[in-house]
């Protein structure tokens, strides 16, 4: 039995996702902690293996499903359930196959946030298991849902404010601009400046990739691209493998042999590792949703002092320009001939990671963005919406 610690009178939230991990970045060690350091009483409903307490977050455990229809139709109930017993008043949901639980709560009058990670009605287009007449009426029936969730729903929660974004819910919901809030994922200084350097021996040049482990992150490029380098480095990987098919794809790459998969870990045993790499890796495909995105991968990399090899859109090229790199994601040897010219001056590494560093701490942290997301809930909670 799991003894729960005071809370006083705080008021009860509850957060909940059926896709993300317990410890997801901006979830748990963002949303979550900020919540409960700031005298809210958070649940959180997810997959997990355990009932459990940390950082003043109730940690509520759906079963890990064995299949997306099992994760849409029975564990999205079970978060209701869940959700409805955590006795919150306002529930703030992350997925979009939730929207329909969302009404749920609506119903039984409690306040509901959607948070939109990404532009959903066009990550469709990326589902390739899904046949393309089975993806346009997907989109279809997810617009329909969307309109219902921004017309009932109390805030819709934008992760991202560029072009694309803005775009969207400007030509799509004009009427409705007051539902909309921008939280950006950005990351948390305190918390990397705690951590100390990772005991690590290994090659003298390191590479870092933090994330998902998926086709359209161009983790097999980069492998071939170190085979083909006069003196490859150490490439570190920390994240979890969208399928086992192109887990099997990259480890049948001859540059695997300098690949450390570390595995899914939580941040504060990631970061010591990005502390002593040489270069972290932020090359994504050039599809839609990441064109005018701001990956949290990329401020963690430069909150640690970090240059970065990114892919060459023009919108990260304007962001990062001085603290970054910029290559074809999906040209092998473009990238291989980056990375030599990259790792083979050192000077400029160190003065593209200290300007990194510092436009972490002059626009891109957390801490001040955590501010935004306690006047959402404060404006949500005191009915002034």
């Amino acid at each position: 039995m799991i003894s729960k610690p005071a809370t006083g009178n705080h008021i009860k939230v509850c957060h909940i996702s059926t896709v993300h991990n317990a410890f997801d970045d901006r979830i748990f060690y963002k949303m979550c902690r900020s919540l409960a350091a700031n005298g809210y009483d958070v649940t959180l409903v997810v997959e997990h293996n355990k009932d459990e307490f940390t950082d003043g977050v109730h940690i509520v455990p759906l079963p890990f499903a064995k299949g997306r229809i099992q994760r849409f139709f029975i564990n999205s109930f079970r978060a209701f359930v869940k959700g409805m017993k955590s006795g919150a008043v306002l529930i703030h949901f992350h997925d979009p196959e939730l929207i329909l639980i969302g009404l749920l709560f609506k119903i039984c009058r409690r306040k509901v946030i959607y948070d939109v990670h990404e532009l959903v009605y066009y990550h469709f287009d990326q589902k390739e298991w899904l046949i393309p007449v089975v993806r346009r009426i997907a989109k279809k029936i997810y617009r329909f849902f969307e309109k219902l969730a921004v017309s009932f729903f109390d805030k819709i929660i934008l992760v991202v404010d560029d072009y694309s974004f803005q775009d969207y819910f400007s030509k799509n919901y004009l009427s409705m601009q007051g539902k909309f809030t921008y939280i950006r994922n950005f990351c948390m200084i305190s918390m990397i400046d705690q951590v100390l350097l990772a005991d690590f021996k290994s090659a003298d040049r390191v590479l870092i990739y933090a994330g998902g482990l998926s086709r359209m992150r161009g983790i097999r490029e980069v492998i071939q691209a170190i085979d083909l380098m006069k003196n490859p480095p150490c490439f570190l990987l920390f994240g979890q493998w969208s399928d086992d098919d192109y887990l099997a794809t990259c480890m049948q790459e001859p540059g695997w042999r300098y690949v450390r998969d570390m595995g899914f870990q939580r941040l504060e045993e990631v970061y010591p590792y990005m502390k002593i790499a040489d270069l972290g890796i932020a090359i994504l495909y050039p599809m839609k949703n990441y064109l005018t995105s701001l990956p949290v991968k990329a401020f963690e990399y430069m909150a640690c002092s970090l240059p970065i090899l990114m892919s060459d859109f023009p919108f990260w090229q304007k962001t990062f320009n001085e603290g970054a790199w910029f290559t074809d994601p999906q040209n092998v040897s473009v990238i291989r001939n980056k990375l030599e010219e990259i790792l083979s001056d050192k000077k400029s590494m160190k003065a593209k990671g200290a300007v990194g560093r510092k436009m972490v701490e002059e626009k891109f942290s957390w801490e001040a963005e955590s501010k935004r997301l306690l006047m959402c809930y404060d404006e949500i909670l005191s009915g002034k919406k």
